[in-house]
């Protein structure tokens, strides 16, 4: 059955946060400032005890600001979705920011391929420390390898979770991975966009940092996927 195109989409931002006040400010700031200016942008405060709050009521009806008590970026992003109007939705978390064109960019290729489910792009790798930044970029990545699963850097159709299923909330980190695995499990439609679309920045205070919640939610995740593509003959 043929899609219709829709000539102006309205996109939808969430952003989850926790305790980012450092952060915060820009990820907002490169939403607000995309040349596809989105339609809403929904931040979720997932329990901060920092200024976070303070700083994002600070952009008045721009930003929809939402709190939860803290369970996690799973919940959240959920939550979000939940909340959101749009059809066509884009992650982005407080620590992280976007090039200028990356909505109107990836929401012209969800345009001009209708039975797409989601865009993914590439994505450039900075390292905070000591004052000091390092980029690494990703951008001439051979076409057989598949972009780093980091949220930020793709735009989605609702239809893309209602396909796949929501974050799995049981997993406090690898979340990403998990439902990027389950994309191709589910064999949903991705085009990649060759440009780079999100600087996932590393600092001090990233979630992954902590390598016992890290390594408990992998093997988690892990087993699970085997699990369930060893029930669905996935390896057949």
């Amino acid at each position: 059955m043929a899609v219709e195109k829709v000539e102006n989409p309205l996109v939808s931002v969430i952003i989850p946060t926790y305790n980012a006040a450092h952060f915060v400010g820009r990820a907002i700031e490169s939403a607000l400032s995309q040349s596809l200016v989105p339609d809403e942008i929904i931040v979720i405060d997932d329990g901060s005890t920092d200024n976070t709050a303070a700083i994002v009521k600070s952009y008045g009806d721009r930003v929809n600001y939402q709190y939860q008590p803290n369970h996690g970026a799973s919940v959240a992003r959920n939550n979000g979705i939940a909340i959101a109007k749009n059809d066509i939705i884009a992650l982005l978390d407080a620590d992280d920011y976007w090039p200028v064109d990356k909505l109107e960019r990836q929401t012209r290729l969800l345009q001009d391929n209708p039975t797409t489910d989601l865009v993914w792009g590439l994505v450039k790798i900075e390292y905070a420390h000591q004052g000091l930044e390092r980029f690494v970029s990703l951008e001439k990545a051979p076409d057989d390898i598949a972009p780093i699963p980091c949220l930020g850097a793709a735009l989605f159709r609702r239809r893309a979770f209602e396909k796949v299923g929501m974050f799995d909330e049981k997993l406090y980190l690898s979340e990403d991975w998990d439902w990027y695995n389950r994309v191709h499990e589910k064999k949903v439609n991705i085009l990649k966009d060759r440009s780079t679309s999100l600087h996932y920045c590393r600092h001090d205070h990233n979630l992954t940092k902590d390598i016992r919640v890290l390594a408990q939610d992998q093997l988690y995740f892990l087993k699970r996927t085997i699990d369930r593509r060893r029930q669905n003959n996935y390896y057949k």
